[in-house]
């Protein structure tokens, strides 16, 4: 008998903790979904100078190559043609918004470059991709890049920067690396 008086009881008390449950659950939807981005601008793409400060991906852990995650750059030239020539940066600057407009929280993305076959003397591998993850807040721009560092990078063809959260893609941007003409 008292074990079905407990039982009674935990049936009457299971409503509002099944609201709780709910209400939890609801809140924790909203708060990953005040995170995804709704929409990503190239604000500008093509040459860059970077000042001496900038950090590049491979000072940073988990690094795949010479991209540029946090660095102040200025504009040089508007374009998608890009010469290959050692220590030219290029890219895009970004700005994105969030679900959660009005939030200043960090965003984790993920720069993915796709570019030509290169073999890699420093990693001893052969490569056509590098990538890795940028911290950013919403609505600021933010300038993604890659810079020519070394001559086997030095590769013409098309490359192209992809801007990835979670399994989507954001943005793709395509640029065209070309020897200079004579």
């Amino acid at each position: 008998m008292h074990f079905r008086n407990s039982i009674r009881r935990r049936g009457k008390n299971w409503l509002p903790t099944r609201w709780l449950v709910s209400f939890s659950l609801t809140a924790m939807v909203s708060c990953q979904r005040a995170d995804l981005i709704d929409s990503i601008g190239v604000v500008e793409a093509g040459i860059f100078v970077l000042e001496p400060t900038s950090r590049s991906q491979e000072d940073q852990p988990g690094s795949t190559g010479g991209i540029v995650t946090i660095a102040p750059a200025q504009l040089v030239q508007s374009t998608r043609i890009i010469p290959c020539i050692k220590g030219v940066a290029f890219g895009c600057r970004y700005r994105f918004t969030t679900l959660g407009h009005g939030s200043t929280k960090t965003v984790a993305i993920r720069q993915v470059i796709r570019h030509p076959e290169f073999y890699d003397p420093i990693m001893k591998r052969r490569s056509s991709e590098a990538g890795g993850v940028l911290h950013q807040r919403p609505g600021s721009a933010f300038f993604a890049g890659y810079t020519l560092d070394f001559d086997f990078e030095l590769v013409p063809g098309f490359w192209i920067m992809e801007i990835w959260q979670g399994d989507r893609v954001l943005d793709a941007t395509v640029f065209e690396l070309r020897y200079p003409s004579m």
